[in-house]
C-alpha cells in the first residue's frame, strides 16, 4: 500500500513566511535537529516492543528515560539520583508542578526584581504574591534575598542563576552558596530555572547542589538541543519525588513515551551532545554579529547566549520604539513583560538572535533596530 507524503508546514512565525522579522522570543535555531529525529525514528520504528511507547507510562517517566535524564545533568553538575528525576513536557510543565507541588494560593514567593514573564502569568492564575528583589550584574543580590526572608513569610525563591531572563546574569559559585545558606538558614525552598544552562561552555555548579534538602531543580531541552521535543526534567529532594509525580500526572498525566524515548536516544548515543555543541556554536556566532552591530551601545550579553539585553537612550522610550519597530517589520520584547506589577520599568528591551532561520535575516533585523535608536522616531503626537 502506497501511503500519500505530506509537506510539514514551515514554522507561522518564520521571516520566509511572514516577512517580518521576530526577535520577541527566544527560540533557539532550528539547526539540524529535523534531520536527527528523522533517523532516530527510523530506528525507533525498527526497534522491537516498540508498541510500549503507546501505552501509558509512570507519571514520574519511564525508567530508562529518567537514567538518560541523569546522564544529561550530570554533564551540567548535577548529580541527582533517577529516582529523584520526573519527566515533564518541558519546562514550563515543570515549573507548573513545582509552584503547585510547593505552594498554596495566597502563598508569597520571591523572584528576581526581572522575571520570566511566565513566572507573572502562572503566579497569577495560582493566586500566589510575588515579590521581586534587588539584582546586579551577577544577578540576585544574596542580602536583598536575606532581608526579605526576615520581613516576610515567603515560601518559595524562583531564580535563574545561570543566563538570566532578560539580563544575561550568571550567579557566580560563591553567590550560590551564600543564598542557599540564606534559604535553608529560612527554610525558604528554592525553585532554580536552568532553561539556558546548557548554553555556557563553563559555568558554575547548579545552585540546588549546594541547598540539596532545601532545592527544586528543573530544566528542559528547549534552548539548547529541540524545543519541539517538549520534554524537561524536574528534581527535588528525594522526600517530594512522590509530590512532584502527582503534580505531573494531574495536568498532563505523563510526558509522551515517543518523546522521552527519541531524547533518551540522543543522550546516550551523543546526538544531544552534539546539539548542544551546535546551538553554544551558532549562539556565540550570533551573538558575535550583535556585538559588532550594536557596538557603542549599552547592552548585557554573554558571549553563548541566545538574547541581549539593550539599553534605550532617553529619548527613547520602549513604547517608541515597539512602535517604530514593527513600522519596519520586526518585533522585540519590551521590559515590562519582565518587571513586576508596580516595580518600576527599565528603559530596555530584550532583542532575540536565535529566531531568524538565517545569520543575513538576524543581521539586516539589527541593522534596523540600531538605526532606529540612533536616529529616534520624532514624538507621536497622537499619543498625547
Amino acid at each position: 500500500m502506497e501511503f500519500p507524503v505530506f509537506d510539514i508546514r514551515r514554522a507561522p512565525h518564520s521571516y520566509e513566511t511572514t516577512g517580518v522579522i521576530d526577535m520577541s522570543m527566544n527560540r533557539p535555531t532550528t539547526g539540524r535537529a529535523g534531520e536527527d529525529m528523522a533517523r532516530t525514528l527510523s530506528e525507533i520504528a525498527a526497534s522491537r516492543g516498540v508498541s510500549v511507547l503507546t501505552e501509558y507510562q509512570p507519571s514520574q517517566g519511564m525508567p530508562a528515560h529518567r537514567e538518560a535524564g541523569a546522564k544529561l545533568l550530570k554533564t551540567i553538575g548535577l548529580d541527582a539520583s533517577p529516582d529523584d528525576i520526573i519527566m515533564t513536557n518541558g519546562a514550563q510543565h515543570a515549573m507548573a508542578a513545582l509552584f503547585m507541588a510547593l505552594t498554596s494560593a495566597g502563598d508569597l514567593m520571591l523572584t528576581e526584581k526581572l522575571t520570566y514573564p511566565a513566572v507573572k502569568a502562572l503566579a497569577r492564575s495560582m493566586n500566589l504574591r510575588l515579590n521581586g528583589l534587588a539584582m546586579d550584574d551577577q544577578g540576585l543580590m544574596p542580602q536583598a534575598f536575606e532581608d526579605a526572608c526576615r520581613k516576610s513569610h515567603a515560601k518559595v525563591l524562583y531564580t535563574m542563576p545561570t543566563l538570566h531572563n532578560p539580563t544575561n546574569a550568571i550567579q557566580s559559585e560563591q553567590r550560590r552558596r551564600d543564598i542557599a545558606a540564606i534559604a535553608e538558614h529560612h527554610g525558604v525552598a528554592i525553585i532554580e530555572d536552568d532553561v539556558y544552562g546548557f548554553l555556557p561552555g563553563r559555568r558554575p555548579p547548579p545552585l540546588v547542589s549546594f541547598a540539596p534538602e532545601q532545592g527544586y531543580f528543573l530544566t528542559s531541552t528547549a534552548k539548547s538541543i529541540a524545543p519541539g521535543l517538549r520534554v524537561g526534567y524536574a528534581v527535588g529532594p528525594h522526600r517530594a519525588a512522590a509530590k512532584i509525580g502527582h503534580s505531573v500526572q494531574i495536568t498532563g498525566w505523563m510526558i509522551p513515551p515517543l518523546m522521552g524515548e527519541l531524547t533518551s536516544r540522543w543522550i546516550n548515543d551523543g546526538t544531544a551532545a552534539e546539539l548542544i555543541a551546535w546551538h553554544r556554536h551558532n549562539a556565540a556566532s550570533r551573538n558575535g554579529l550583535a556585538r559588532k552591530i550594536f557596538d557603542g551601545l549599552d547592552f548585557a550579553s554573554h558571549p553563548e547566549s541566545y538574547h541581549v539585553w539593550l539599553s534605550l537612550p532617553a529619548d527613547l522610550s520602549g513604547d517608541e520604539l515597539v512602535r517604530a519597530c514593527l513600522q519596519k517589520r520586526i518585533v522585540v520584547s519590551q521590559a515590562e513583560s519582565f518587571a513586576l506589577h508596580g516595580d518600576p520599568v527599565p528603559g530596555k528591551v530584550r532583542v532575540c538572535l536565535g529566531g531568524t532561520d538565517t545569520i543575513a535575516a538576524l543581521e539586516q533585523g539589527l541593522k534596523i533596530l540600531r538605526d532606529i535608536i540612533d536616529h529616534p522616531p520624532a514624538p507621536d503626537l497622537s499619543q498625547f
